[in-house]
């Protein structure tokens, strides 16, 4: 009898699986558009927070009710010796009228700035129901055209905003484990935005395609450059990741060289070379200096706005007082520091995108 010798078999290695998440992006925000619908909602808040500020004067017939605005005691109507408008002028030079109260003992108690006209008006059915001994019920509003100001600015702001967010966001591609399928998915402030499979059989490149944006609607000239990522297969098929072009650079680059290496395909030696090619984003001292000076006016601006409908909202101010010292001390000051720090932190060296 022949013994057979024993024979190690050894299972065969699963094959090679490529897995790997890719983030391509984040790309850059359209800033210009971005910038006019942040000045768009703010002109929009402040005349719809104009549009809806009134005062309401009540008094009860009885000559010892106590007057209010808006429901806050103010005065008794019995101290009321005389109603009359004076005329002041806003910080722009602007003419309002304001219903004047002279209480007893000489004090004054004054309305909010309305049209010279409503003012009269207004002071005029004060006398009259105080002669007739009647109950008053003045309301002193803004004009109603700003109502639609406000409007219009927010719908601005709204659709400025959806321009200058069009393409922003980032990608997470991901190929499954079983390498057959790739998911796209996109995302904007961590809200997902969409996603999409496709398949990775016969895959055998990644395509960076390129298609200079123009940078501001209507601008002539004005482009910076957009890309969007592919896979080429076997056969000479080609699938866009996107429909659509998003803005960078050095991101594309990176993206496709990162999806390459995720899926073990070769290298694109033109591709690695023009991502070296790119350089920092530096910019030199003075136009640092310079871009300071625009975030300090801007952040002045920006600071004065913000914390205007902050008082405003509180019921400190008015929108037509004059601007004080305190005011500028503390609003412009904090806004323009913020303004600096921003573009400070804007034009550092990094890396390019």
């Amino acid at each position: 009898m022949v013994e057979t010798p024993l024979v190690m078999f050894r299972h065969a290695s699963p094959p090679h699986v490529p897995y790997g998440h890719v983030l391509w992006g984040p790309f850059p925000a359209r800033w210009p558009i971005l910038g006019t619908s942040i000045a768009t909602l703010l002109l929009g808040v402040l005349f719809t927070f104009l549009a809806f500020h009134h005062q309401r004067f009540q008094c009860a017939a009885e000559t010892d009710a106590m007057c209010t605005v808006n429901g806050a005691p103010r005065f008794p109507r019995a101290s009321i010796r005389r109603v009359e408008v004076r005329i002041e002028r806003g910080s722009k030079g602007a003419k309002y009228g304001v219903v004047t109260f002279t209480l007893e003992g000489g004090a004054t108690q004054k309305l909010m700035q309305i049209d010279p006209d409503d003012a009269n008006v207004a002071a005029t059915e004060i006398r009259d129901d105080l002669a007739r001994g009647a109950p008053i019920d003045v309301d002193a509003r803004e004009p109603r055209f700003t109502i639609a100001i406000g409007a219009g600015g927010l719908i601005a702001c709204v659709i400025a905003a959806i321009a200058g967010l069009a393409r922003m966001g980032h990608y997470d591609l991901i190929a499954t484990p079983d390498g057959q399928t790739l998911r796209v998915r996109r995302s904007l402030f961590g809200l997902p935005l969409g996603a999409r499979e496709v398949s990775l059989a016969r895959v055998t490149a990644v395509i960076v395609e390129w298609k200079p944006l123009i940078a501001t609607p209507g601008a002539r000239g004005a482009t910076y450059p957009a890309a969007r990522l592919a896979l080429a297969y076997r056969g000479g098929a080609v699938e866009r990741l996107t429909e659509h072009f998003f803005p960078g650079n050095a991101l594309h680059y990176r993206a496709a060289l990162a999806l390459r290496n995720a899926l073990g395909l070769d290298p694109d030696a033109k591709d690695d070379e023009a991502l070296a090619r790119i350089p920092m984003r530096a910019t030199n001292w003075m136009t640092r200096l310079g871009a300071a000076w625009a975030g300090m006016t801007t952040g002045s601006l920006v600071g004065m706005a913000l914390f205007g409908l902050t008082m405003l909202a509180l019921g400190k101010m008015h929108m037509r007082d004059n601007l004080d010292g305190w005011f500028v001390l503390a609003s412009a000051i904090p806004g323009a520091i913020g303004g600096i720090a921003v573009v400070m932190h804007a034009t550092r060296t990094r890396l390019p995108r």
